[in-house]
């Protein structure tokens, strides 16, 4: 493979994924409108069904009786590319987030099972054609550049509290995944890319475990390790120079760990804190050599979530959480990683959510990817980025039983 197409293909995937929106790298820093809103912090702070299935499986033994939630989610995303003096505007739409969770405690037990099925990242965008534009002009093999990425996983979840104190967990994670890239660059090794729309779902698997312990009636602390989400080969369906092909990258998600604690001892009030690492540099596709000879060059990430729920009376609660999150690229990959939204550091979410009955809440959240903005050199010449991303979510938790 030549050292160009090396370049074009790292930085047509980098480009590609500039319209991720979850600064956790390619995943999202939560899941749900609580756990969103709440910065994701949920290792130790088991106030909701989806944050708790989603970051530490033990905690969901703490949760305080049955319940289902339901909650969709959608984000628009705010993302400009500048070369050569000419701004192109992005036009990727809404993209929706659903997710749902369910725990119930089995009765005469120790035990608490759970399930939940979430978006848990991706990307989307759809820059067009523009005149003059180094990157995206008429003449350009990269224009105009559409892709898309999704990312679903199914958590059939059990945990066992096996003292008053200490609760374990553990959970299979099960994947579904889908990559475009319009035109395609990986895959044949003559640089002449055809469409990349002839993609199928891929499927991957994992498992996460999670250790809960009470320290006191207001201090609780928590720790999970999700491992590498391990897929099969993504395929496209395309063509190179007239003749069919079959363009395959291997792409999984990173491990993940994470740590936390939570304090519940000023009245009304839950704070949480969360510490988590993201392993991008062993993982295939971000940080190991791909098959066609090229490697994204991710760093680690590192992440501090915090989130404050307050309950006001006895129907009504509100929420806010912040996330901050390092970047995987650094001044020796900026060439190639010039337009990646890994740029985005800060997040934002605030939540209220309303007792309609004595089991029944509604839940309405806003979370914001604060503006950030990127420049530096690149093969196309000097490249700017400007990216923020926008979301509204509603969310229905039932609860039942004791």
């Amino acid at each position: 493979m030549s050292a160009v197409r090396k370049i074009l293909l790292m930085f047509a995937l980098l480009l590609s994924a500039n319209s991720i929106s979850f600064a956790q790298g390619i995943l999202l820093t939560g899941v749900g409108a609580v756990n969103r809103s709440m910065g994701g912090a949920s290792t130790a702070a088991p106030i909701d069904a989806m944050g708790a299935l989603h970051w530490n499986p033990a905690s969901i033994s703490g949760l305080r009786c049955n319940e289902i939630s339901f909650s969709a989610e959608v984000l628009l995303l705010d993302q400009e590319l500048t070369a050569g003096g000419i701004t192109a505007q992005a036009e990727s739409g809404a993209v929706p987030i659903p997710s749902i969770g369910w725990v119930h405690h089995l009765e005469g037990t120790s035990d608490t099972i759970g399930l939940g099925l979430y978006s848990i990242g991706g990307f989307a965008q759809n820059l067009p054609a523009v005149s003059g534009h180094p990157v995206l002009d008429p003449m350009s093999p990269l224009s105009p550049l559409y892709s898309e990425a999704q990312f679903f996983q199914i958590v059939p979840t059990f945990s066992r509290a096996i003292t008053d104190r200490v609760s374990v967990g553990f959970a299979p994670t099960i994947n579904m995944g889908r990559l475009e890239i319009d035109p395609i660059i990986f895959g044949p090794q003559t640089f002449a890319p055809g469409g990349g729309a002839g993609t199928r779902w891929a499927w991957g698997i994992g498992a996460q475990l999670g250790v809960y312990y009470v320290h006191s009636d207001t201090t609780q602390f928590g720790f999970s390790i999700k491992s590498p989400q391990w897929f099969e080969p993504f395929r496209t369906h395309t063509k190179a120079m007239g003749a069919p092909q079959v363009a395959e990258i291997q792409l999984d998600l990173p491990m993940v760990v994470s740590g936390g604690m939570s304090y519940t001892g000023l009245t009304d009030w839950t704070f949480a804190l969360d510490l988590r690492y993201m392993d991008y540099e062993n993982t295939d596709g971000f940080g190991k050599p791909d098959p066609f000879g090229s490697e994204l060059n991710w760093k680690n990430v590192f992440s501090v979530a915090m989130g404050a729920q307050r309950r006001v009376n006895d129907k009504l609660y509100v929420r806010g959480g912040y996330t901050f999150n390092t970047s995987p690229i650094d001044s020796s990959t900026i060439a190639v990683n010039v337009a990646s939204p890994l740029i985005q550091q800060h997040v934002i979410g605030l939540s209220t959510s309303y007792r309609f009955a004595d089991n029944v809440d509604l839940t309405l959240a806003y979370n914001q990817i604060l503006e950030a903005d990127q420049s530096g050199p690149s093969p196309f010449g000097p490249i700017s980025s400007e990216i923020a991303s926008y979301s509204l979510a509603a969310a229905v938790t039932v609860r039942y039983g004791n």
